[in-house]
């Protein structure tokens, strides 16, 4: 009728050269990201994970396989990583949409010193309760966590809540604590909350298409821009 629909299955093996492999022996934790989710937001990436530290070894190991790893920089270490990354991508009128990751933590000292150690820039500012820090350097979290958590051409972050959470602007990080204390965020929804926890998964990705309909228009060929103006 008038749905697009979507529909098709994915074979894998536990190859170094396939993402699925990351999860390997890994079991999909219940999500405790969803109020550092603005509501504004276009796609959600999600992963979660029993044993942070063997999913950041397989996702080097991924990357490795792929000629992903560059230099010598330092990967974290995974004592202080929780059970839970999330990627929000939320729109806005710029061409580059806010990005936030948002890291689950066991130990903030640790966590903190860390990327304080590798990584610290100039930038400090006090909102809305949090501490906003730069990480120095582009796409810092790529190079710390892995290539799937790239786009941050700039990298400020901030502790909120049980999350260490990544900004690709301080206005991204300060926009989330607005919806946050606004409530405009997708623990307040039934729905999306529903969406996220009935079916756990060690990778989700979740799609509002209103949302996310500019972000495809703008990387769409222009065959396909054509049909979807």
């Amino acid at each position: 009728d008038n749905r697009l629909v979507l529909n098709g299955q994915t074979h894998t093996n536990q190859t170094a050269a396939e993402y699925a492999s990351v999860f390997a022996g890994q079991r999909p934790q219940p999500a405790a990201c969803l109020s550092l989710v603005p509501s504004e937001t276009a796609v959600l990436y999600r992963w979660s994970f029993g044993d942070a530290a063997a999913f950041l070894r397989n996702q080097h190991r991924y990357d490795s396989a792929r000629g992903l790893v560059e230099g010598d920089f330092p990967r974290p270490n995974p004592l202080w990583v929780g059970r839970e990354m999330a990627l929000a991508i939320v729109e806005t009128a710029s061409d580059q949409p806010d990005r936030l990751l948002c890291v689950q933590v066991t130990d903030f000292t640790k966590a903190v010193r860390q990327v304080e150690s590798v990584a610290l820039g100039t930038v400090s500012e006090n909102y809305a309760g949090a501490t906003i820090r730069q990480a120095a350097g582009a796409e810092f979290p790529a190079r710390f966590f892995g290539s799937v958590f790239n786009g941050f051409l700039e990298c400020y972050y901030a502790i909120v809540g049980q999350h260490l959470v990544f900004g690709n602007s301080v206005q991204a990080l300060k926009n989330l604590l607005d919806r946050r204390a606004a409530g405009e965020v997708w623990s307040k929804s039934a729905r999306y909350q529903q969406l996220v926890s009935q079916k756990p998964a060690c990778f989700g990705v979740y799609v509002n298409p209103s949302r996310a309909w500019a972000l495809c228009l703008q990387q769409a060929s222009p065959p396909w821009r054509k049909w979807m103006q």
